[in-house]
């Protein structure tokens, strides 16, 4: 899939394929994400504010420099993605599999506290 429009605010892409999508630097505020197949996708530099991700596939994702504040992650696989330098605050991600992601440090504590999978395989990057 090629390279989507920019401001995608809202849009409803609940259950769908998008496996190694491009959508770096995509405004995807409160869009609809919920089990959708994002599967390594590219999301770097996103914003993804406020955005319903539940139950998505993460696997390997590209959400390096992601807006993630306040998104809805619960039960999301994150497994090996790469959050470098994302926004995580205030994210929803109970029950979610994160071994082997890559998570900026700074929200390890508040990751800590959640009920997530694989916190001990974590990669914490500066």
């Amino acid at each position: 899939m090629g390279q989507l429009r920019k401001n995608m605010r809202k849009v409803n892409f609940s259950g769908a394929n998008l496996f190694k999508a491009t959508l770096n630097d995509v405004d995807l505020t409160e869009a609809n994400l919920f089990e959708a197949d994002l599967n390594r996708i590219d999301l770097s530099g996103a914003n993804l504010c406020k955005a319903i991700l539940s139950k998505a596939n993460l696997f390997e994702a590209n959400l390096s420099r992601a807006n993630l504040r306040e998104a809805d992650l619960t039960g999301v696989n994150l497994r090996r993605a790469n959050l470098n330098k994302a926004v995580l605050d205030g994210v929803k991600l109970e029950n979610a599999f994160i071994e082997e992601t890559t998570l900026p440090i700074q929200y390890k504590e508040y990751i800590r506290s959640l009920k997530v999978n694989g916190f001990d395989e974590v990669n914490w990057i500066k």
